[in-house]
């Protein structure tokens, strides 16, 4: 069975104007507790989402003052957008260039995510705000084959779950070195790098 995105999406999420500085989006970003935010126009009409990602790349790396940018000059610019009765199944068909990477590890759909990691390489899973000793054994052992090693990412939602007792749960899992070292920071890095390119 397909989960629809209004099963799996934020509903009602925190927004932003396009003039709305990264310094409130950041703060937004924060009460939130998110690393994305969408950005709509005065009918509340999306017109851009802006990511943490976007703020460091665009705005920090280059010497420029969040405080002195908006919204608007470093959004991610056009948005696709679906339905919320629109299967998850649908999205990964329809877009196949994609990368989703869908958090605290799908919870409690892991068995289904492993089924569309099998059909879509795009589609990734991160324990962000799951514990790691709490993981499904059978998607341990999927991460542990040499197929679907790589589609597992680690990360903590420091400080509500604490990044030194994520990665020492992280560590305990039963993964090979290469399949651990995918999961501690290779897929991450991978992902990164496609994204730049």
């Amino acid at each position: 069975m397909s989960k629809l995105a209004k099963e799996i999406m934020t509903p009602a999420p925190q927004c932003c104007s396009g003039e709305t500085t990264l310094n409130d989006v950041a703060n937004l970003m924060l009460e939130a507790d998110c690393g994305e935010i969408p950005v709509t126009d005065g009918s509340n009409r999306l017109i851009g989402v802006i990511t943490d990602r976007d703020i460091v790349c665009r705005v920090v790396a280059k010497g420029k003052n969040p405080a002195s940018v908006t919204a608007a000059e470093c959004m991610s610019e056009p948005v696709v957008v679906v339905n919320e009765d629109t299967s998850l199944e649908d999205v990964l068909i329809d877009f196949p260039d994609l990368v989703v990477i869908v958090a605290h590890m799908g919870h409690p759909y892991e068995e289904l995510l492993m089924n569309y990691m099998r059909k879509w390489p795009n589609l990734y899973l991160s324990c962000t705000a799951y514990a790691p000793r709490y993981m499904d054994p059978n998607l341990v052992q999927f991460m542990n084959t040499k197929t679907y090693r790589g589609r597992v990412l680690w990360g903590s939602d420091e400080p509500w779950f604490p990044m030194r007792r994520s990665l020492a749960e992280a560590k305990e899992l039963d993964l090979d070195d290469d399949a651990m070292a995918q999961f501690l920071g290779g897929t991450a890095r991978h992902l990164l790098t496609r994204a730049a390119n």
